[in-house]
């Protein structure tokens, strides 16, 4: 008897759990216990792509090279060393070239100092000297024309030969053309030169003078020197060595590191979503917990071969890629060619957490990437 009323009421129990179900009473249980809390739309991270990236500094890894076959004779700079622009960081033998510059230099005196006295024309003392000769011509003339009027008038009455009389006419002829000569001379010192000469003295002046340019950018071109402000990043070469012109053989490597910027990869599958100014940060393995924020300065305008190599068995390298430029903040120091992580964010404001109560809060982003949407929105 027992046992029929214990089965009976487990009949009973499952006929009215049957009936619950079919009325739905778990599901409205279910709705009033979560009108009771807040549902979520969306809890996951803020959308982001990852790439591979490079840190550079902000002007570049800029490679200097000689742009002249030889030797280098010195280096004047080492590895870390602070350089301005236009400072003379290496140069190669040109002890030859130094010549030819001296050379010119000497002949452009010479054809000076040539032009100088054409155009200042003889000096005073040189004019009174020609003046006292025209004035000795002169005297010497009226004595021969003295002589001569003497012999003619003896030779009228018979009293002097026909040779003395021959020699007295040739003694003022003399005289005569000495005396013009001389007050020729006297006359050109007076003039000054003549144009054309002036026109030729400085024509070879300032072929001279194209000369020594030449010479020089010769000897320049020996010499190599730093076209920024930076830092000396690599040496390549030592005194010693030989570099060639074709191609340019890089003897160091320099870089403004005031500022860095890394270089990102980005893959052609993502290309569409990422943009100028958008904010990205940048880890390391070497620097674990830390975080290099920046933002997208440039972008390239082509697609290009990947370079920079994560070193992955999976990875693909014949990937198409686009760079982008991520200008970091100041005050990041970090060694040129780390190779590091990037992280672009793609959503400009945080998802939020609804409720069909008063209670409502947010999901928010990192505080870097708050921030940064931030500013983007006042943009």
């Amino acid at each position: 008897m027992g046992k029929k009323l214990a089965i009976g009421a487990i009949g009973l129990a499952t006929v009215a759990t049957v009936m619950l179900v079919a009325t739905g009473w778990p599901t409205q249980m279910r709705s009033a216990v979560e009108e009771r809390r807040p549902t979520l739309r969306s809890v996951s991270e803020p959308s982001r792509i990852v790439a591979p990236g490079r840190v550079e500094p902000f002007s570049g890894e800029i490679e200097l090279a000689a742009n002249q076959l030889g030797v280098i004779r010195k280096v004047y700079v080492n590895e870390r060393n602070r350089i301005r622009r236009n400072d003379l960081v290496a140069e190669l033998e040109n002890v030859d070239f130094q010549a030819r510059v001296e050379q010119a230099e000497v002949t452009i005196r010479i054809r000076r100092a040539q032009l100088d006295k054409l155009q200042n024309g003889a000096r005073p003392e040189e004019r009174r000297q020609a003046a006292m000769r025209l004035q000795e011509m002169e005297a010497a003339l009226t004595l021969a024309q003295q002589q001569l009027n003497r012999q003619q008038k003896l030779f009228r009455i018979g009293a002097t030969s026909v040779e003395s009389l021959d020699q007295a006419e040739s003694t003022n002829r003399i005289a005569v053309a000495r005396r013009a000569a001389a007050a020729e001379a006297l006359a050109l010192l007076e003039i000054g030169p003549r144009p054309e000469d002036v026109i030729i003295a400085n024509t070879e002046l300032a072929l001279a003078q194209a000369q020594l340019a030449e010479a020089r950018e010769v000897l320049e071109r020996t010499r190599v020197r730093s076209p920024i402000d930076g830092t000396v990043l690599q040496v390549y070469k030592h005194p010693g060595e030989a570099v060639t012109s074709q191609p340019l053989t890089p003897i160091m490597e320099v870089g403004n590191l005031e500022r860095l910027r890394v270089r990102a990869q980005i893959d052609q599958a993502d290309i569409a979503r990422v943009t100028v100014g958008q904010c990205a940060y940048a880890t390391a393995l070497g620097y674990p917990g830390q975080q290099f924020e920046g933002r997208i300065s440039e972008l390239s305008p082509r697609l290009g071969a990947k370079t920079i190599i994560r070193d992955a068995p999976t990875e693909k390298r014949d990937t198409r890629v686009q760079d982008a430029l991520i200008d970091l903040d100041d005050g990041i120091s970090l060694p040129v060619g780390l190779r590091v992580e990037v992280f672009i964010f793609l959503q400009p404001s945080a998802p939020k957490v609804s409720s069909n109560t008063t209670d409502q809060r947010e999901m928010t982003l990192p505080s870097f990437a708050r921030i940064c949407a931030d500013q983007t929105s006042l943009r």
